[in-house]
């Protein structure tokens, strides 16, 4: 069983990869730009991550200092 549910976690990943590279391809180029900028200077900042005890980078950086 845990054979086939990490095959079927694996399908979605896959799945999910190629929707999101035929998305941004589809993307004007400054279109990309943007997004890539809203991804990288906003929301993976303030997104909680479970590696970091479902604390943003911010907090968690905050939190060792």
């Amino acid at each position: 069983m845990r054979v086939l549910h990490l095959f079927l976690v694996r399908d979605v990943r896959v799945r999910f990869n190629l929707l999101s590279f035929n998305f941004f391809a589809t993307l004007p180029a400054q279109a990309r730009g943007v997004t890539f900028d809203y991804i990288e200077t906003f929301y993976n900042r303030v997104r909680r991550h479970s590696t970091l005890h479902y604390l943003s980078p911010l907090r968690y950086e905050l939190s060792m200092s």
